[in-house]
């Protein structure tokens, strides 16, 4: 966690309207802090490496760089940052897949918004799976 004791967290989506819903979210709480929001893999890691956060919100299906790839990349430079996946497949194969990439769980993206908060606190406190894919 950062000085100010909130969850750092970057937001990764290739829409920007979910992009901007999610930090929205995010900034009515009192504890998490939005330190960026990105576009795509590439850029995830990027912000990664600038920004230091606690837990990345990523996307697993973007252009350029998928979640699964800027996971593996991301964990590399920076293995204290957790990563939950964020996405529309429930499919088991893709989400387990994702899981191997190093992302600590996966939420949908039809997640009521305090299940969405709480995932994401649950994840940095805990870095446990928030959903159970079997």
């Amino acid at each position: 966690m950062g000085s100010s004791g909130k969850i750092r967290l970057l937001i990764v989506d290739d829409h920007p309207v979910v992009r901007q819903g999610l930090a929205d979210i995010f900034d009515r709480t009192e504890d998490i802090q939005v330190v960026g929001l990105a576009s795509d893999g590439v850029e995830a890691v990027t912000m990664s490496l600038k920004h230091e956060p606690d837990i990345v919100l990523m996307d697993l299906s973007m252009p350029n760089m998928d979640g699964m790839d800027a996971t593996r990349f991301l964990l590399k430079s920076c293995p204290d940052t957790r990563v939950l996946m964020l996405t529309s497949f429930s499919g088991k194969e893709r989400v387990k897949e994702a899981l191997r990439s190093g992302a600590v769980g996966y939420l949908l993206k039809d997640t009521p918004t305090e299940e969405l908060i709480a995932g994401v606190r649950n994840a940095v406190k805990h870095g446990r799976r928030f959903r159970d894919i079997d």
